[in-house]
């Protein structure tokens, strides 16, 4: 996981950088990283889909203590219980993320966010596991 903090924390000025090189304005090249960054995104939800259903296969018994916060004390959750918070939490930014990519695209007529957050989207796959 630290791994893909230190690729996704480099990564992401080097592809914009490297971006800024390439017309990726032009009518083929948006149609193409259009239906990339879709493709991408279809990728991830079902990989996630396939986690998912590996977790809820499961029949592991342990327990898992949460850390403390400031306004509530640790908790005690079962392994499933953990694995399906967090899986949810997930499945929430992959539903987000699209949309405000898309907003951006059109808000600023480029098609950079479509690339950052396909290089992103794939390094939080590797992130969450």
């Amino acid at each position: 996981a630290m791994a893909a903090k230190l690729v996704k924390a480099f990564g992401v000025p080097l592809v914009l950088y490297a971006s800024s090189y390439v017309d990726l304005d032009s009518p083929d090249r948006r149609f193409s990283l259009t239906i990339g960054y879709f493709a991408v995104q279809a990728v991830l939800f079902l990989a996630y889909g396939f986690i998912f259903l590996r977790v809820l296969s499961k029949n592991e018994q342990g327990r898992v203590q949460l850390p403390s916060s400031n306004d509530q004390p640790g908790q005690v959750m079962t392994v499933i219980a953990y694995d399906k918070t967090k899986l949810r939490e997930v499945c929430t930014q992959l539903v987000i993320s699209p949309l405000i990519v898309y907003f951006l695209t059109q808000y600023t007529a480029s098609t950079k966010p479509y690339v950052v957050q396909m290089f992103i989207g794939v390094i939080s796959l590797f992130e969450s596991s």
